[in-house]
């Protein structure tokens, strides 16, 4: 089916283009706008999942709309859209990460368990579990009576360290601290342990400690709140520094010549012998 199969309300998100989908700017509010109701749900998840809009050209209009539907779904608190729409986090695109977050903390706690089979899924990659994660922690800004259910289940993952990858794992600690929860402080330190956790994200424990409110800035030296690399980004600096060093010798063969006065004065120690 093409795109022109869609009808109104839904045909409307056809025409709101790139203008309304950065970041930094407020979402449309699609319900009021377009006339949206829970009636079309089931067209605004096929025009998310719809293969019709990769074929568009980038510059045209149409090629957005399935971004405004995902946003949509999450404005009708949308529940039959929990499933199409962790299918699209599997795609790994990072583009509309914070989108599918922003739609799944939306719809609520039904979308925690779906959530956690994805972040358990071993074929999934790191970053679909980590925008997982950032989905579950997002839901108790909208509904505050899942809070203790999402941070406990935060926790219980950051437990299993041997078996977390580095970005998973900064994850969890970056959504817990985010989560102001300072009962998960015995996890974020033994994660910390580690030195595994990407501090440019969290923050060092230092700074961690202070941010969920169980010390000041105070209590610690500059040295101990700046955040310092990851083991793994430590030994790609050594090695950088390594062969910086090496460029800086001249190798045998490809070094400069000895100038012609050099060369004499070799000439005349021997003389002297």
């Amino acid at each position: 089916m093409s795109i022109a199969s869609y009808a109104d309300p839904v045909a409307k998100l056809l025409t709101y283009g790139r203008g309304s989908v950065n970041r930094k700017d407020p979402w449309l509010d699609y319900v009021a706008d377009a006339g949206l109701t829970s009636d079309d749900v089931p067209e605004l998840i096929r025009m998310m999942l719809d293969p019709a809009f990769n074929e568009l050209d980038s510059e045209s209009s149409e090629v957005w709309a399935p971004i405004h539907a995902i946003r949509a779904l999450g404005q009708l608190r949308a529940k039959e859209a929990i499933a199409p729409l962790i299918e699209v986090v599997a795609w790994e695109d990072d583009f509309i990460d914070s989108d599918l977050t922003r739609s799944l903390s939306l719809i609520g706690a039904e979308a925690i368990a779906p959530l956690m089979d994805l972040l358990h899924d071993p074929e999934k990659g790191e970053w679909a579990k980590s925008t997982a994660v950032r989905a579950i922690a997002a839901i108790p800004k909208h509904h505050p009576e899942a809070r203790e259910e999402c941070v406990a289940l935060l926790r219980t993952e950051l437990r299993d360290l041997d078996h977390l990858d580095d970005v998973l794992m900064s994850s969890l600690v970056d959504q817990l601290v985010r989560l102001k929860a300072p009962e998960a402080a015995p996890e974020i330190e033994q994660a910390f342990a580690t030195r595994k956790v990407d501090e440019f994200l969290t923050g060092s424990w230092a700074q961690v400690q202070v941010d969920l409110g169980l010390k000041q800035e105070s209590d610690f030296t500059a040295a101990e709140l700046r955040p310092e690399p990851p083991e793994s980004i430590k030994q790609i600096r050594q090695m950088l520094n390594f062969l910086d060093n090496q460029s800086q010798s001249n190798p045998q063969g490809f070094g400069k010549a000895p100038s012609s006065s050099s060369t004499k004065k070799k000439k005349k120690k021997k003389k002297k012998k």
